[in-house]
């Protein structure tokens, strides 16, 4: 063998060599780097039919490809990062976003504790621009027009001159009204007015509106956003996009917005900006479809592709709600307590300890449409698809509400909150309605005499083994 072969043999030993211990160095220096990086938690709960599991938050933690779940107690040998970690049983389901780094905590304990409330239905009927903040509750008919539910549960007519299609209330009996061709109306203590705009109504073209609670109007028409007041003046011109503006949402000094291109974005989402009072703005990062405040206005929700993100005025990010599915509504109700809702469960997230608990679920799995508080703090109503369970469709909406005080609720009387037959309400119009005691609102026309459409009622709450004598029976004509 000639000298030079041997010289390239050796110097392919020599290569391979030093390739394999660096291939080897690799390894080596992944292995130092995953012992310094990773750390054992425990995941334990009390409930003893419950399951613990964690989960990664995306593009948060250095190991994407974990996850787990045990009954009652989960050891897991995990990486720095950030996760969910969870407590569930066939009722309940309570969350916690951690940071697992150097120092922090190694055990985590999560209780159950009956989290899930009975979600109690109030109105049977399709609604909209529900206010139930005072004594009456307010809200947009199927019709368009704006009724009320007394505490004596009689219904009552309080607008109908236009067709009505969404409602902005920031107070009892104080807020604004959109009808179906743009045109904007102000609520204030029974009284309506329209209100002129600085630009022409038109059904066809992107505006949006928000009202703060100082009276502060904004209003946007394509990619300009203008500021005015309830009490009258002109209007402000305050900012200019090449670019549409998709939702506003108001607080007393400042005003957020969703931007984004109108063509091929069918979701609406775009980029935050919040403008001040003196006119300037801070942008986020991230694309948005919704925007709710506080009600302080210190804290601004946003629903995002992953989830919930928690903002201060200054746009810096101050929590995180991650989620697998869309949000379709979301609602503040103490100054650190957001409630949102995905598909048909509600949750509710806790800025102070950054827990997340599911607080109830509607029958079916049904989707939940709107979230509506009431100013008290007791109760949350709920906007749903109204699901009959015979037929298996929905059949327009329903309103409920659940307690957040730990209210008992009568679930015997839930039956009678299904939509009535068809074949019934052809002749007979009957809702369930519960905003101070059950009760069934019946409305018959002039053919049919009450008495007709009371029998048919009793005759289908037997199906249910409902007995009439729990409910109040509010008969009203027609027309």
């Amino acid at each position: 063998m000639q000298l030079g072969a041997k010289r390239n043999i050796r110097r392919t030993i020599v290569l391979a060599v030093a390739a394999i211990m660096l291939i080897c160095l690799v390894f080596l220096a992944e292995w130092i780097y995953r012992l310094l990086t990773s750390v054992t938690i425990t995941i334990e709960t009390g409930n003893t039919n419950a399951y613990v599991s964690i989960t990664p938050v995306e593009n948060g933690s250095l190991e994407n490809n974990l996850s787990a779940s045990n009954r009652q107690k989960l050891t897991k040998n995990v990486r720095y990062g950030s996760y969910v970690i969870s407590v569930f049983s066939r009722s309940d389901h309570l969350s916690k976003d951690i940071t697992v780094g150097h120092g922090t905590p190694r055990v985590y304990r999560l209780a159950l504790n009956g989290l899930t409330a009975a979600m109690q239905p109030v109105y049977t009927a399709t609604v909209n621009g529900v206010n139930p903040s005072g004594n009456d509750l307010l809200f947009i008919n199927q019709s368009g027009q704006l009724d009320s539910i007394t505490t004596n549960n009689n219904l009552n007519q309080l607008y109908s001159s236009s067709r009505l299609s969404e409602a902005d209330w920031v107070r009892p009996n104080f807020g604004l009204l959109a009808d179906t061709n743009n045109n904007l109306y102000l609520f204030n203590n029974g009284s309506i007015k329209q209100l002129s705009l600085p630009f022409a109504a038109n059904p066809n073209t992107q505006q949006y509106f928000g009202l703060s609670p100082n009276g502060t109007v904004y209003l946007s028409n394509g990619g300009n956003l203008y500021r005015g007041n309830v009490l009258g003046g002109s209007y402000q011109r305050i900012f200019s996009s090449a670019e549409d503006i998709f939702q506003i949402a108001a607080s007393n000094n400042l005003v957020a917005i969703v931007v984004g291109a109108l063509v091929g974005n069918p979701d609406h989402k775009g980029q935050v900006v919040v403008l001040n009072d003196q006119g300037q703005t801070q942008r986020s990062t991230v694309l948005a479809s919704d925007l709710t405040w506080s009600p302080d206005g210190k804290f601004l929700a946003v629903t995002t592709n992953t989830g919930i993100q928690i903002y201060n005025a200054s746009l810096s990010a101050l929590g995180n709600v991650p989620s697998l599915s869309t949000v379709s509504s979301m609602i503040w109700g103490a100054n650190d307590v957001l409630y949102y809702s995905l598909s048909g469960t509600l949750w509710e997230y806790s800025l102070k300890t950054e827990e997340y608990f599911q607080l109830a679920r509607t029958n079916g799995q049904t989707p939940i449409i709107a979230l509506f508080p009431d100013q008290t703090g007791n109760y949350l109503y709920i906007n749903a698809d109204n699901f009959d369970p015979i037929t298996g469709n929905t059949n327009g909406t329903e309103l409920f509400r659940v307690g957040l005080n730990g209210q008992p609720v009568n679930t015997s009387l839930n039956a009678a909150g299904v939509a009535f037959p068809a074949v019934l309400k052809s002749y007979c119009s009957v809702n369930f309605v519960d905003f101070s005691s059950p009760s069934l609102l019946i409305s018959y026309p002039a053919n049919t005499s009450q008495q007709f459409c009371g029998s048919a009622v009793n005759a289908y709450l037997s199906e249910y083994d409902i007995s009439p004598s729990q409910l109040s029976f509010i008969f009203q004509p027609q027309g």
